[in-house]
């Protein structure tokens, strides 16, 4: 994969349930044997769209590219437009074909152009990630329809917090002549 490493990552997030529901599907007449639904992942305008986002120590675009069942945020770090499987990854999805549950790896960070004490700030991927649902009926034939999620996958800023405490110690100065102790 390529995983691009920072301090503190990767990190993990899972979805709680499915991000999508297939349950309006419908397999028609032959529905001998089970009719079955899968879900697969799908970038909304092809291979090195540009997701907007830029890992934190970089100026370099982050491109989304398919990998198999896999979605991943790759640095374009000659700025061609274009990413490999040997440009550093920032981040991946990947999405259970059976539950439609959703799954997110973070190698990087990635800016929040907030700054300030503005750092609780989104980012995500509106637009540029859809779900493909296939549904198949009992003697082959199969239908699709897509939504999008891309809406649905966050990045959250960790901004710093700032905590301060009084520990009650003291210093004194004593106004007699030489060295003083406290």
């Amino acid at each position: 994969l390529n995983a691009g490493t920072d301090t503190n990552l990767p990190q993990y997030a899972q979805s709680a349930s499915a991000l999508v529901s297939s349950a309006a599907s419908d397999p028609g007449s032959d529905e001998e044997g089970a009719p079955a639904h899968s879900y697969a992942l799908k970038i909304t305008t092809g291979d090195n769209t540009d997701s907007g986002l830029v890992a934190t120590n970089s100026t370099h675009a982050i491109l989304l590219v398919q990998e198999g069942n896999l979605i991943v945020g790759r640095v374009d770090a000659d700025d061609d437009g274009a990413v490999t499987s040997s440009d550093t990854a920032a981040f991946a999805i990947s999405l259970n074909s059976g539950t439609g549950v959703v799954s997110v790896a973070q190698y990087l960070s990635l800016d929040h152009p907030l700054g300030g004490t503005q750092h609780d700030d989104d980012l995500d991927l509106t637009g540029l990630v859809d779900v493909v649902v296939t549904v198949t009926d009992g003697d082959g034939d199969t239908d699709t329809d897509e939504v999008s999620i891309g809406d649905q996958i966050f990045f959250d800023d960790d901004g710093p917090t700032a905590a301060i405490t009084d520990t009650e110690g003291s210093v004194r100065i004593d106004e007699t002549a030489g060295t003083q102790d406290d």
